[in-house]
């Protein structure tokens, strides 16, 4: 209950009230629980009053001084505070409803716990302010210097902070919804654990900021500033950084996925063990970045710069990286499925381990088969064993004629070969010819029934134009002629007289002596082993 005394004086008027402060200047004067709505107390000298509980209802408080005051749990719906001084002020669970705070001091105030909405609050000093653990909606601190302010475990919703200075602010596991920090100053700022649903934060300052454990929704970072911040396991899935300057930043462990990056410049960053699936990265310009164990799967890398990157042991699914320039970056243990490579150009990149003598290759798909090469015993013998064992076969694949290739193969798996049959009866491309000569070079030698023989033609005619060295062995079926210019690929070393047969039967019984060891026999002639 206030003191009887204190509140008779000050209905007396400001002048009285001011007049006796000034003689009593050791008295803290007792105004708890008080009922001062309505009242007109412009200018009047409340510094260092208690008015903790009083009920300040649409009073007129403007330019008054209130420093080091107690206004913990007051009524200060619709109040007028323009232009009062409330350093060091003590609002604790205060309802500051619609309250009127133009060109107000409140500098080191403490709101904790307070209610504030549709605050009017432009001009304000709030540099060093304690908001912790209030909820404060619809209220506009734009331009406003908001310097070491405390902001943990806030709620804020539909509120802008437009323009404003926030350095050293502290936002640790507040929860914001709706805001707006356009062009915001939020240097050195602490955001650990911060909750956002929502936020405008183009063109934002964020250099030396702290994000850690964050959970940014729907929010836009285009054109923001971000020197040396940390965004370490935070959740910034679709956030969009267009644009953004991106340098020192550590976003280890982050989450990325469907972010846009667009012609953002990404330097000297730690992207490492991040989500960055179906993210997009289109233009974007990337130099000492590290996406080490990250999932860049179907990401759009394409028109980007990337230079002197980490790339190791990343996935790299279904990739785009068309029309980029990949230069001199480490791709040791990256999964390259699928990938798009289409007009890029690569160089210098680095397959080995970093304390491993440095090899470089220029075509990211094959870094992994070059290093498994070099490294893995068993790849070699695998080769190895592909080049001695494999037998491609060469037919068609209609039912009559699937019976006899299928008989082949059985009967050469028998002596320990493996038996590559390729299926004729798919489309003709450009692809497919690249495949059939791919797999010839790579077989110890070739079957190919030329009964009814269709694609076959076009398949060892092309053969006949490389610098094949792999014995070819047709077969025909009596009663068949084969084609008219088939006298021009009898005259190839590598290529058999023909093995004429009269049904399946007969040909499994002399496979081996009029196929097989007349093959192995011209292998060893034009391998120079014979």
């Amino acid at each position: 209950m206030p003191n009887k005394e204190h509140l008779e004086i000050l209905r007396r008027g400001v002048e009285a009230w001011n007049q006796w402060r000034d003689r009593q200047k050791n008295i803290i004067p007792d105004l708890s629980k008080a009922e001062l709505s309505f009242y007109n107390l412009r200018n009047i000298n409340f510094a260092n009053t208690n008015l903790q509980g009083s009920d300040l209802f649409r009073t007129n408080l403007s330019w008054a001084n209130l420093k080091n005051a107690n206004l913990s749990n007051a009524n200060l719906y619709e109040t007028n505070l323009s232009g009062s001084n409330l350093s060091n002020t003590d609002l604790r669970g205060a309802n500051l409803r619609a309250t009127v705070c133009l060109s107000t001091i409140l500098i080191s105030a403490d709101f904790r716990g307070s209610f504030l909405k549709n605050v009017a609050i432009n001009w304000a000093s709030l540099q060093s302010v304690n908001f912790e653990e209030t909820n404060i909606k619809e209220l506009n601190f734009g331009q406003i210097n908001l310097t070491n302010v405390k902001l943990r475990k806030t709620r804020i919703s539909n509120t802008t902070f437009e323009k404003a200075i926030l350095e050293n602010a502290d936002f640790d596991e507040a929860y914001l919804d709706n805001i707006n920090f356009k062009y915001a100053q939020l240097q050195k700022a602490s955001l650990k654990g911060v909750k956002v649903n929502g936020a405008n934060m183009e063109g934002a300052i964020l250099d030396n900021a702290v994000l850690n454990n964050s959970i940014l929704q729907k929010v836009s970072l285009k054109n923001a500033k971000l020197i040396n911040t940390q965004f370490i396991r935070a959740n910034l899935q679709g956030v969009n950084l267009l644009n953004a300057k991106i340098k020192g930043s550590i976003f280890i462990d982050a989450n990325l996925q469907n972010a846009t990056l667009s012609a953002s410049n990404i330097y000297s960053s730690d992207l490492s063990n991040v989500n960055l699936r179906q993210s997009c990265l289109e233009k974007a310009k990337l130099k000492n970045v590290s996406f080490s164990n990250s999932n860049l799967s179907e990401s759009n890398f394409e028109s980007a710069e990337v230079e002197k990157t980490d790339l190791s042991y990343a996935q790299l699914i279904d990739v785009n990286f068309k029309d980029a320039n990949i230069l001199d970056c480490t791709v040791f243990g990256i999964a390259p499925w699928g990938v798009n490579m289409e007009g890029t150009i690569q160089s210098g990149l680095v397959i080995t381990k970093k304390l491993e003598p440095a090899i470089t290759v220029d075509n990211i798909e094959i870094a992994p088969f070059i290093y498994a090469l070099l490294h893995n015993k068993q790849v070699r013998h695998a080769i190895d064993t592909i080049t001695d064992k494999v037998v491609l076969i060469l037919g068609r694949f209609t039912p009559e004629r699937k019976k006899i290739l299928d008989a082949i193969r059985s009967k050469l798996k028998e002596h320990d070969y493996i038996p590559v049959i390729f299926d004729f009866e798919k489309p003709h491309n450009r692809d497919l010819l690249e495949t059939v000569m791919t797999l010839a070079h790579l077989s110890r030698f070739i079957i190919a029934d030329i009964t009814e023989p269709s694609s076959v033609i076009q398949e060892l005619q092309s053969l006949a134009s490389s610098n094949l060295n792999i014995p070819v062995k047709p077969l025909l079926q009596e009663g068949y002629t084969p084609w008219s210019m088939f006298e021009v690929l009898l005259r190839k070393n590598w290529m058999l007289d023909v093995c004429y047969y009269e049904d399946l039967p007969q040909l499994m019984m002399s496979l081996d002596s009029k196929v097989i060891q007349p093959l192995e026999e011209k292998r060893c002639e034009l391998s120079g082993d014979a």
